[in-house]
């Protein structure tokens, strides 16, 4: 099964700041994958993170066949941006409900 590969700018600004051999190294994650190191992140279905030392790509899959680079950094960093993500379109739910409920309830 052959993917798309699309990489978020985000992710493209973030390698680009590193120095070369991070560079290379977290270029080759995104080349090779999915046969790196990968692990399937707990409580999110589509999302999928690589790892290079202390570095983490998240991966994510969309129903078109194509994975996307969304995130790119440090350990610690990217897990606290996805649990703030996460509570972002959580509350941005819970205010589309409220909306619906008023205007259909």
């Amino acid at each position: 099964m052959q993917n798309n590969m699309k990489v978020k700018k985000q992710v493209q600004k973030y390698i680009a700041k590193q120095d070369r051999p991070t560079r290379e190294s977290l270029t080759e994650i995104i080349r090779k994958y999915p046969s790196v190191d990968i692990d399937k992140l707990t409580g999110r279905n589509k999302s999928i993170r690589a790892r290079y030392g202390k570095f983490r790509i998240v991966f994510e899959h969309n129903f078109d066949d194509t994975t996307t680079a969304i995130m790119a950094g440090v350990r610690g960093d990217i897990y606290k941006h996805l649990r703030s993500r996460r509570k972002r379109i959580e509350e941005m739910r819970k205010k589309e409900a409220a909306l619906y409920a008023r205007k259909f309830g």
